[in-house]
Formats: C-alpha cells, sequence, structure tokens
C-alpha cells in the first residue's frame, strides 16, 4: 500500500478519498442495493438464487 502511495504523491495526485461518504439510505436504513439487471429465464433466475443463499 505504501508505494502505492508513493507513486500517487510523485504523480501529484491525491491519495486518499476526498469525498465525504453519503449518509443517504433506503427506507429501511440501508446504504446500497444489490441490482441484477437481468435474468433470461426460469433455469438462470434459479440459479441467481442458488448461488445468492451459498
Amino acid at each position: 500500500m505504501k508505494s502505492s502511495e508513493d507513486a500517487l504523491k510523485k504523480l501529484n495526485l491525491p491519495f486518499v478519498d476526498a469525498i465525504t461518504p453519503s449518509t443517504s439510505t433506503f427506507k429501511d436504513g440501508a446504504q446500497y442495493r444489490i441490482e441484477i439487471p437481468s435474468t433470461e429465464g426460469p433455469v438462470a433466475f434459479r440459479t441467481v438464487l442458488d448461488e445468492a443463499e451459498s
């Protein structure tokens, strides 16, 4: 990690996040959601559900 910070400093680039984390949340208090953009048919959807359980 130190070497990456040194490289960024040499390039005059920021090496820490300058953005304040968002305090926004969904109605249930969660900070983020995961979206599955497309599931093509019941077999693919079953695979998504099985993977989510594991």
